[in-house]
């Protein structure tokens, strides 16, 4: 069988320390890839793999009696090829990460503390520390067949990488853990492993009892909705169609429409009678002050002719009395008789002024002619502009007959257009509420009918048939390289989450052969993983894989039953190992056992037994 070489680990663990005040301090090193821990019962095999599923994250531990006078433990690890240390109380909630590997705690060497159980606010867990490195902290598994979602935990790749000794030989799939509520977890978690696509995409679909509790709800609030709206629709819409208001509210748009056009030709009409009366009264005003500059100017020229009137009669009295002073006067005095120079000037001032007397009569009585035509010019004005005012009040007169006339027309249509504007309106209002409650009456008619979605089936999350091929074909290969017996055609059940070997299922095989295709399982997962460039923890801890070598007469699981006598009369132990030292490239491997390990010849491989209490070489974990 070809395999990808991928020599970087993801983690490996190095050593496992137990310190306690009263006790001496005790470790387990696990310095090849693949260690080997066997020896007699109640040695503390089980609880050493306890012991780092602990240091893993896990909530509590049941502390054998050895392992009471110790009061932490440390581990020594690396991650992505980083070294760390954790230590933790024994018991305790609180574990402590130091740079390096160390044995004793260096506060210049302290990173981080991590909080196993419930966080509080500020409070970080064990995911922090290994996801992030691994690029997993954001993989999302389906919880159930809802699609409730959980994210990746350390703990949930603890299934992958413990393989507790009651869990190996269970009838249960490799890949679930003893807790049936994680069933569906684990097998989503088996379906990443070999995809590399989470569940981050799948719709959550709601429970039943949230959706009857929602639908309820929803239901309510329609009918209290519809209610609402009922009362607010006026009583004479209560029984009518939609379809037969809006055709009645097409007629109404089309009265408001040509009542619109009768208003807008009247107004139109009143505004140029009503322009028309404005350019007349401006002409009337214009004519009116015409008309009073005239009388103005009659009166002056009245005024003007009573002048010269008046001046004629001094200038015809003082021409009358210069001629009768000078009448049969020829220049002698009537005293005397004698002439004097002084009355001879008189006479000649006389005759002038006479003279001159004539002479300015004639020139009013000119002016005179003259004011007396242009009085005449103006009466005649006068008379024509009378006239014409009389004839621009008469025409005001007609045109505000007309306005008057058009008032009633507009203020009908106007009043009609309100009317059938406040109509339309209304009845607008009316089709909306009733289509409002309409649509929530097929709502809640769609409420009534809604079902609660169907949950996924347990297909919708399994991984395509040529993946499960592949895997099936890698295990069958690894059937191969460890020498099981049979032909070693391998499918998948999906039903069991488990695979069949020449058609007869894992969970039907006696306890040893169960264990021994338990860890090949684990192994095949590993395999395709590393090939297709998959994540994998790529730790595996397996407890007592080789179940089925027990000495019947001194395990507690009795008697070899026929399919596990077949398969230990085989070398397979033998092969089994050997095989993981040929692939420990690509993983760390810890086998915890109760039989005497095979002699395999590589240094990839070392064994430590535990020897029981009468042994003077290491008795036990403690």
């Amino acid at each position: 069988m070809t395999l990808k070489d991928d020599s970087k680990l993801e983690m490996e663990i190095h050593s496992i320390q137990f310190t306690g005040e009263s006790a001496k301090t005790v470790s387990v090193d696990f310095k090849t890839r693949v260690k080997v821990i066997n020896g007699a019962s109640n040695t503390g095999k089980s609880f050493l793999v306890d012991s780092i599923d602990y240091m893993f994250g896990k909530e509590s531990i049941d502390k054998i009696e050895q392992s009471k006078p110790y009061s932490e433990i440390s581990l020594q690890l690396s991650v992505n090829s980083k070294k760390y240390t954790l230590f933790r109380g024994f018991p305790s909630q609180k574990l402590e990460l130091y740079d390096g590997h160390i044995k004793n705690k260096k506060s210049d060497q302290h990173l981080l503390d991590y909080k196993v159980g419930t966080l509080k606010k500020g409070e970080v867990n064990l995911n922090e520390f290994f996801l992030p490195p691994w690029q997993q902290s954001n993989i999302k598994l389906a919880k159930n067949l809802s699609g409730e979602k959980v994210s990746l935990t350390i703990r949930l790749l603890s299934v992958i990488i413990c393989s507790y000794e009651e869990r190996i030989i269970n009838k249960k799939s490799p890949i679930e853990s003893g807790d049936s509520f994680e069933k569906t977890i684990n097998r989503n978690l088996f379906n990443y492993l070999l995809t590399g696509v989470d569940y981050s995409s799948f719709k959550e679909l709601i429970k039943k009892e949230v959706f009857d509790s929602e639908k309820s709800g929803r239901k309510s609030l329609l009918i209290e909705l519809i209610d609402n709206l009922k009362v607010d629709i006026d009583v004479e819409y209560e029984n009518e169609s939609i379809k037969n208001l809006k055709e009645h509210q097409m007629k109404l748009e089309m009265s408001i429409s040509k009542n619109k056009s009768s208003l807008i030709e009247a107004q139109l009409d009143v505004s140029g009678i009503i322009n028309l009366k404005k350019q007349t009264s401006e002409e009337l005003i214009e004519k009116n002050e015409r008309l009073n500059s005239i009388k103005a100017n009659l009166v002056n020229f009245e005024y003007l002719v009573g002048i010269y009137n008046s001046d004629i009669k001094r200038l015809e009295s003082q021409e009358e009395t210069a001629f009768l002073l000078s009448v049969n006067h020829n220049g002698h005095c009537g005293v005397c008789g004698n002439k004097s120079n002084n009355i001879c000037s008189d006479l000649t001032e006389l005759k002038q002024l006479k003279s001159a007397s004539l002479a300015e009569i004639e020139k009013i009585k000119l002016n005179k002619i003259e004011l007396d035509l242009t009085i005449n010019s103006v009466k005649k004005q006068n008379k024509e502009l009378i006239l014409a005012v009389s004839d621009l009040n008469k025409t005001l007169e007609d045109l505000d007959a007309k306005i008057s006339a058009r008032t009633p027309d507009l203020q009908k249509y106007d009043f009609d257009n309100s009317l059938l504007t406040e109509q339309y309106s209304n009845h607008k209002r009316n089709i909306k509420q009733l289509e409002m409650i309409e649509d929530l009456q097929r709502r809640l008619q769609q409420c009534n009918s809604e079902k609660p979605p169907q949950k996924y089936k347990s297909p919708d999350f399994h991984p395509k048939n040529e993946v499960i091929d592949e895997f099936c074909e890698i295990y069958s290969d690894v059937l191969t390289e460890i020498k099981f017996p049979g032909n070693k055609i391998v499918t998948f059940d999906f039903k069991q989450y488990d695979v069949l070997i020449d058609g007869n299922p894992r969970h039907l095989n006696g306890k040893g052969v169960r264990a021994i295709l338990h860890s090949v399982f684990k192994i095949a997962t590993l395999l395709y993983c590393s090939r297709k460039g998959l994540f994998h923890p790529k730790l595996l801890i397996l407890d007592s894989p080789l179940v089925t070598y027990r000495d019947p007469t001194e395990s507690k699981y009795g008697e070899l039953s026929k399919d596990e006598q077949e398969l230990a009369s085989t070398k397979l132990s033998y092969y089994f190992l050997n095989y993981l030292s040929e692939i420990s490239h690509m993983a760390q491997f810890v086998i915890i056992e109760n039989i005497d390990v095979p002699d395999i010849k590589s240094d990839k491989i070392s064994v430590e037994t535990f020897h029981g209490e009468n042994s003077p070489s290491r008795r036990g974990l403690f």
